[in-house]
């Protein structure tokens, strides 16, 4: 039996971890209306980032960046979102 996680969206798969190559999960956060910021400085530059949202779509935005010498992902404050309104996003390096 393959164990793993599978996201779906309307019964289609957006996110299958058995097919999932080369990546770290960095930790899975809660995402809201408000403005969050991630950090990583004991991670190295130069990887590709990844950002899986829990129920499948896009819920925010979101921005990477290395300016700081660590990878540090943005997620802007959504006007639309209220503080009832939650998901949860993993954030991968790869």
């Amino acid at each position: 039996m393959t164990h793993g996680l599978k996201i779906r969206n309307g019964g289609r798969v957006v996110f299958d971890s058995t097919l999932a190559v080369g990546g770290v999960c960095l930790g899975i956060f809660v995402i809201s209306g408000a403005a969050r910021v991630f950090s990583f400085p004991n991670f190295p530059t130069g990887h590709a980032p990844v950002v899986v949202f829990g129920d499948g779509t896009t819920r925010s935005n979101w921005q990477y960046d290395e300016a700081m010498g660590y990878p540090r992902f943005t997620f802007p404050s959504t006007a639309t979102a209220s503080p009832d309104i939650r998901t949860f996003a993993g954030i991968y390096l790869k």
